[in-house]
């Protein structure tokens, strides 16, 4: 190596060096369910006539499934909600979730079958505490049947 060429590497090292130590970042945010908004129940209300959509992202087992069966609109019908179902198959679910889930698409209901995801999940903020007290006023039967 001559002269030239060391100068040309020190000089491609003290760029780098410089990009990288003065390029600025964006806070990194943890995600604390502690510091999360939280919800006041209380002043939550039941309003009949409004229709409540919901983005459901169900195990990855039926990636064929299809919008609009009979039971979608059983449910839909009865309780005066629309459900957006997402379909994926186990490759998408374990590519294509991250992706979406680290671009905000993030759906209301997520299903996860590894621990470790729902941990993941709750550290970067997708998961929300329901308190007992809401389930015990909206769906007293399910926590008698949870109780027993």
């Amino acid at each position: 190596m001559n002269a030239k060429e060391i100068i040309g590497l020190i000089g491609a090292v003290v760029i780098v060096l410089a990009f990288v130590l003065f390029y600025p970042t964006r806070p990194h945010e943890k995600g604390n369910p502690a510091q999360a908004d939280t919800v006041d129940w209380s002043a939550v209300e039941d309003d009949r006539s409004e229709q409540l959509t919901i983005r459901w992202l169900g195990p990855p087992v039926y990636a064929n499934g299809q919008e609009n069966t009979w039971v979608q609109g059983l449910l839909e019908e009865r309780f005066n909600i629309r459900f957006e179902p997402v379909f994926l198959d186990w490759t998408a679910n374990s590519r294509l979730k991250s992706l979406m889930f680290s671009a905000g698409d993030v759906p209301d209901i997520s299903w996860d079958g590894d621990p470790l995801y729902v941990r993941r999940n709750i550290h970067h903020g997708f998961v929300m505490e329901l308190p007992y007290e809401v389930i015990l006023q909206h769906a007293p039967t399910y926590v008698k049947y949870l109780n027993q």
